[in-house]
């Protein structure tokens, strides 16, 4: 009988912890995770039952006493993981790749087949945690190039963004692939990351897109020219100092801005007398700018 009265008395200690934690009562949140913890396996579990049968914003909170706790509850969430719905799940998913342990890598890859998107999403989020670390490298990459081919366009602009921080060939022919991809915002995340690579390949594919029919698009690729710090580039950049739309124009005075090269300094000049007020005002500042930095 004493038995079976602690563990009533444990899960009411684990249960009040719980509900703080639901609660959001922040204050309280690092001393409610700790009694969870010093209790282990049993309180793992009435944690993962919760979150089971929490709500949206609820199963948010728990997901963040979740991470706290870290590997040691993995058994148990994994267990459950395949039980949970569309936003508690997609909570769990991002949660793992902030765990980043290898017990993390199948599951997530396994997610990713999940018909709501929201669930993908928290795929490459997780992904894109777990990368980080450079622990993981070569583990996602059949992952990345499904979430290439997604339906849905977040899925395919998020890829794009964790493949620009990717190294090697393989990744850069990827992200060269989504420049054609008929979603214009699709094709400037993958510009933005072609900008962190290096090489004739590289410059080649942001400079066709300089003719693209999306003013954010060729804005992008400016901006990712200059990233590559060749400066054979900047009369390719100082040619859109003349396009129509004035994002294209302000984005190639910041980017020639960013290369810092003295001979910008006259190209820029003529931006002094743009129509557009915004135009003028920035590329006054990068003119000032340069000639601090580079001489006049």
């Amino acid at each position: 009988m004493r038995g079976g009265n602690m563990d009533i008395d444990l899960e009411v200690i684990i249960e009040e912890c719980i509900e703080i934690i639901k609660a959001k009562e922040v204050d309280k949140f690092d001393t409610a995770v700790l009694k969870i913890r010093e209790h282990g396996a049993h309180a793992y579990e009435l944690l993962c039952l919760a979150l089971k049968h929490a709500d949206e914003f609820e199963s948010m909170y728990l997901t963040h006493a979740v991470i706290s706790i870290g590997e040691d509850i993995l058994p148990h969430i994994l267990k459950i993981l395949p039980e949970l719905g569309g936003v508690s799940k997609s909570y769990v998913i991002a949660a793992l790749g902030e765990i980043k342990s290898r017990a993390v890598i199948e599951p997530v890859k396994m997610a990713f087949d999940d018909p709501d998107s929201q669930v993908r999403q928290a795929v490459l989020q997780a992904i894109d945690k777990l990368n980080s670390t450079g622990e993981f490298d070569g583990e996602f990459e059949g992952i990345l190039y499904k979430a290439l081919n997604d339906g849905d366009i977040y899925i395919r602009g998020c890829a794009a963004g964790i493949l620009g921080d990717v190294g090697g060939e393989v990744a850069l022919d990827d992200l060269i692939t989504m420049l054609t991809d008929a979603e214009p915002s699709v094709r400037a995340v993958a510009a933005r990351g072609i900008g962190r690579h290096r090489g004739e390949k590289a410059v080649a594919a942001l400079k066709s897109l300089l003719d693209d029919p999306m003013a954010f698009v060729v804005s992008a690729a400016c901006l990712a020219l200059a990233e590559t710090g060749d400066e054979t580039l900047i009369s390719e950049i100082a040619r859109m100092l003349r396009h129509k739309s004035e994002l294209v124009r302000l984005s190639a005075i910041k980017a020639l801005g960013r290369m810092r090269r003295k001979q910008s300094i006259e190209l820029l000049q003529p931006c002094l007398a743009d129509e557009n007020e915004l135009v003028r005002t920035v590329a006054a500042q990068v003119i000032k700018f340069l000639t601090e930095r580079v001489g006049a």
